[in-house]
């Protein structure tokens, strides 16, 4: 088995009805790429947003409305008729979609890198922790237990990129533009869509 084969080996498909969590450490590296159309060439993979974590945070992708935390909430215009259907008669929508630095709408035909820069291995595909190749539309929510709204204000950026770290994003990058372009790619993002 080569290198290569073996951060191939990392990557799972999200598809429908699903939810993953990365439980994070400090100075680990959230990547969320994608392409802008389906007609765009393989190498055209685009860097939509990073994150920096610390310990205690994590990271949920979800397409299940079971599975949203409590604190999030989305409009009958964010979701397929499908997942409307399952609200309560009695569910009160947001008056506006909700945003925020620890809050990503991803489409489907992203993808979804983690990486731990500090890992201190010779191959720096060791670097890479998995990465999520999402079929479906989802929502990635960067949370923690241990903060207040103050502290998601800055969710993501928590101190000075270092060589390693950009090493171990350029590594993911280059192994995400390696699967090529993708078979779905959504023109509008719905939950559960």
């Amino acid at each position: 088995m080569t290198d290569s084969d073996s951060a191939h080996g990392r990557i799972s498909t999200f598809g429908r009805d699903m939810t993953v969590r990365w439980s994070t450490r400090d100075g680990d590296i959230v990547l969320w790429m994608g392409y802008q159309s389906p007609a765009s060439p393989a190498t055209a993979v685009t860097v939509n947003d990073v994150w920096q974590m610390r310990d205690g945070e994590f990271v949920t992708f979800t397409n299940r409305l079971c599975d949203i935390p409590s604190w999030f909430g989305l409009r009958y215009d964010e979701m397929t008729q499908e997942q409307a259907r399952l609200l309560s008669k009695d569910y009160a929508q947001p008056a506006d979609p909700l945003g925020g630095p620890n809050i990503w709408r991803i489409g489907a035909g992203s993808r979804v890198a983690w990486v731990r820069p500090s890992l201190g291995t010779s191959n720096p595909e060791d670097a890479i922790l998995g990465v999520l190749d999402f079929r479906a539309n989802a929502l990635g929510l960067g949370e923690t237990d241990m903060a207040d709204i103050d502290y998601y204000m800055s969710f993501g950026v928590h101190g000075v990129s270092t060589a390693d770290s950009a090493s171990s994003g350029h590594v993911a990058y280059l192994l995400v533009q390696s699967l090529g372009c993708p078979r779905e790619l959504s023109t509008e993002w719905l939950f559960g869509g």
